[in-house]
């Protein structure tokens, strides 16, 4: 056996990773071992989740795998595994590759609940903001190719719910009307300023995200990507969203009266 040139100079407890079990090596937070053969599987492994979500082939168990690879290394370099899941998350967040759900559950599964949900909710909405940004910046021309009339719906929408801009923002999030990448890269278009966007993409997909890093945290019980869905959450989101309607029905309603009177 040889060790990798990733072992760490200095051993760090275990309760680096929250619930879950020390790298394989002993005592926990030491040099991790491997082989030629063991660092070509993990390559494997790690390779297998892009080339499942470029294939739109990602099952489970391709999570699972790159789970076990990232466990090994996580206690001992904390901040080279979390760095590299960060910026990975962001740059599919930005560029709409699918497949963000598997890093969602990642950050469940090697970071556990407390620590993931808000990691998972801050780096979805970084990678949602730089889409934005790069949307306004340099992609108008090619979303209005793309999206025509999808646009100019949702521009429509936008100058319509200005004084209640946050509600609108929000009840998009929270329900499944609008895809999130059509908000992501329409929103600059659309005049819709970036502090609302923002917050309103905290927010609104924080339900979504605390399904999703919850069933990463149980992992090894799922059988399929379809065992993510709670019902419970799934309710509450869409209750949520339509309340955050009430203060534009209410204008809305008020309005009609005085023009009636």
């Amino acid at each position: 056996l040889q060790t990798s040139r990733y072992a760490p100079r200095h051993a760090r407890p275990c309760t680096t990773a929250p619930r879950l079990p020390c790298p394989d090596s002993d005592p926990c937070g030491e040099a991790v071992l491997t082989t030629p053969d063991s660092q070509a599987a993990d390559a494997e492994a790690l390779g297998g989740l892009p080339r499942a979500m470029a294939t739109l082939s990602l099952s489970v168990d391709h999570v699972k795998a790159v789970r076990e690879v990232l466990l090994r290394y996580y206690a001992s370099h904390t901040v080279h595994v979390t760095a590299g899941w960060f910026f990975s998350y962001v740059a599919i967040q930005t560029f709409a590759v699918p497949g963000s759900v598997a890093l969602s559950l990642l950050g469940g599964a090697i970071f556990g609940l407390p620590l993931g949900f808000p990691l998972v909710a801050l780096t979805s909405t970084t990678g949602a903001t730089v889409s934005y940004i790069l949307a306004g910046a340099i992609g108008e021309p090619l979303i209005r190719a793309l999206y025509q009339s999808r646009l100019e719906r949702f521009q429509a929408d936008v100058a319509r719910h200005h004084d209640h801009l946050w509600n609108y923002l929000l009840f998009l999030r929270l329900t499944p009307l609008v895809p999130n990448t059509l908000i992501n890269v329409a929103s600059p278009i659309a005049g819709v300023p970036i502090r609302p966007f923002f917050f309103s993409t905290l927010l609104g997909q924080s339900v979504a995200n605390f399904v999703v890093v919850n069933a990463g945290c149980r992992l090894g019980e799922l059988e399929s990507l379809t065992d993510i869905a709670d019902p419970r959450f799934i309710i509450t989101g869409m209750l949520i969203g339509f309340a955050a309607l009430i203060p534009i029905y209410l204008k809305d309603k008020k309005s009609k009266m005085l023009k009636e009177e």
